[in-house]
């Protein structure tokens, strides 16, 4: 039987996958020093809409109201105004967010060239959309390529913002993570130590932006298997979220994960278990009962079943994360695939091995599928 796939989470949730973005900007990571709206009202509202959308997790109807979006903006203020280019990027953020890198790639460029001519190259705008770029960059495994323009968007941001600017924190914090998830451990520390200093200053220690970096410290530390070190800063993370966060935030759910993803490494399941029982109720509450994100929950609190021999209790879990993540991203999308081989081992330790074999060749498809498309 395979192992259940416990996942952590890293710092906030942003527009691409769930990885950096811990500045309390919007999903699409709009600059604050972006000048207000030339595209109109109606404009205004189909962004916003668009949005609301996101962040229920409605993408396909979210990405219509992001198109409309966009061909109102260009047949009011042009094809290069700023609002257009906030279009580009929202719509983009959308494609990225459902893996549909190829679409999403062109309208980020298209993004970026417009701030560069509207603001200059050295602009905190232009920051911002080499920073999704980036992050981009970063989901397709073109980690060389998703350094340089992190890279670049921290040098305009410290020029631009000044070194002790919260958005120069952000940057080192997603250049952190980068060599994270390289195992280029001895690099990311340095950049977390000092956006967490950036963040303490500038927000105070008891920010929501303070607890993700800690977090992400933690999963630094938790990646190196060294859980004495990484649970206080679980656990503080947990206590400021607690403490500055509403009861359903899903930040909150994200440090509950956590915490109880290193309790189950470690089997310490008896304390995992009430953690991922409370995140999965922060996150459906937050959510709705059919947003992929609570699949995730779903799944950890299957896999915790699982790992104990507890099949009854963990297959309604799953195949209920697996129903969300279906209909959300389709029969063959990549995200599946820890989902597909935590239900195959469920069937397999229950005498269903014909099942079984279905899933692991969904599986096994799925996962051939995203390596070749990070190797073309």
């Amino acid at each position: 039987m395979t192992s259940p796939r416990l996942l952590a989470l890293a710092g906030a949730v942003s527009a691409l996958l769930l990885t950096a973005g811990v500045v309390p900007t919007s999903a699409f990571g709009q600059a604050a020093v972006q000048a207000m709206s030339s595209a109109g009202p109606e404009w205004t509202r189909l962004d916003a809409q668009v949005r609301e959308l996101f962040r229920q997790g409605q993408y396909d109807r979210a990405i219509v109201l992001a198109q409309q979006a966009l061909t109102l903006a260009e047949s009011r203020v042009g094809p290069d105004h700023p609002d257009v280019a906030t279009s580009l990027s929202s719509l983009a953020g959308l494609y990225a967010t459902k893996r549909q890198y190829a679409l999403a790639e062109p309208l980020y460029q298209r993004s970026l060239a417009i701030r560069e001519r509207a603001f200059g190259p050295n602009d905190a705008n232009v920051a911002l959309e080499l920073n999704n770029l980036a992050k981009l960059y970063d989901a397709q495994g073109a980690l060389g390529k998703a350094e340089s323009f992190y890279q670049r968007a921290l040098q305009i941001r410290e020029r631009a913002l000044g070194p002790d600017s919260p958005f120069v924190a952000e940057n080192l914090n997603n250049l952190a993570l980068l060599y994270t998830a390289q195992g280029d451990f001895a690099r990311a520390e340095p950049m977390y130590a000092r956006a967490l200093a950036i963040f303490g200053r500038a927000l105070g220690p008891d920010d929501p932006a303070v607890a993700s970096i800690l977090n992400n410290q933690a999963l630094m530390l938790d990646r190196q298997q060294k859980y004495a070190q990484a649970e206080p800063l679980y656990q503080r993370a947990l206590a400021i979220r607690q403490k500055s966060l509403a009861g359903n935030h899903p930040d909150l759910a994200t440090s509950l994960t956590n915490l109880g993803v290193l309790y189950a490494n470690q089997r310490r399941y008896d304390q995992a278990e009430p953690l991922f029982r409370r995140a999965l109720a922060i996150s459906e509450q937050a959510y709705g009962p059919s947003h992929p994100l609570l699949a995730a929950d779903l799944g950890n609190l299957g896999g915790l079943y699982t790992a104990r021999g507890m099949y009854r209790e963990a297959e309604p879990l799953l195949r209920r994360a697996l129903d969300i993540l279906e209909k959300a991203l389709g029969m063959d999308h990549p995200d599946l695939v820890p989902t597909l081989e935590d239900m195959a081992a469920v069937y397999q330790a229950t005498g269903r091995p014909r099942e079984a074999a279905v899933l692991e060749q969904r599986a096994a498809t799925a996962r051939n599928r995203a390596q070749a498309a990070r190797t073309q």
